[in-house]
């Protein structure tokens, strides 16, 4: 069984649509690569557009002792009415700061309240003056 002359010497077809080779990948992007690559694109957007129309009303605050030290309260206080996105960031980096704090955990609920699960430091000495007081 031999092969015709034309289709042995026939030159294939250049792909069809906008598929083409990006240089220095190596692989082919066609029409539908294109469409999964948008419908991700869209889908990222879309997501991170709900994470900003979210707004949260409460911020608050457990530990392992059922109640969160007064300090860290006061300092938790002051975040609200902010989008998610903002509000987790801003309690992430007030905990960080906050030495009282030995690991953190913060969970958002879906009636707009953020809880932050603390397992707070337990102090070995307290040093009393006379404007505030030290915990080691």
């Amino acid at each position: 069984m031999t092969l015709s002359r034309e289709k042995k010497y026939r030159i294939p077809r250049r792909s069809r649509g906008i598929g083409r080779v990006l240089p220095g990948l190596g692989f082919k992007i066609s029409r539908l690569g294109i469409w999964k690559i948008s419908g991700i694109f869209l889908a990222t957007l879309i997501i991170f557009l709900l994470f900003n129309l979210i707004k949260i009303k409460r911020v608050g605050c457990k530990s392992q002792f059922t109640k969160c030290n007064s300090a860290i309260i006061n300092d938790l206080a002051h975040i609200n009415d902010q989008n998610i996105i903002n509000t987790y960031r801003e309690v992430k980096n007030t905990i960080d700061d906050n030495i009282l704090i030995n690991s953190y955990y913060i969970h958002f609920d879906l009636r707009g309240d953020l809880i932050v699960y603390v397992n707070e430091r337990i102090p070995e000495h307290c040093l009393n003056g006379s404007n505030e007081t030290y915990y080691f």
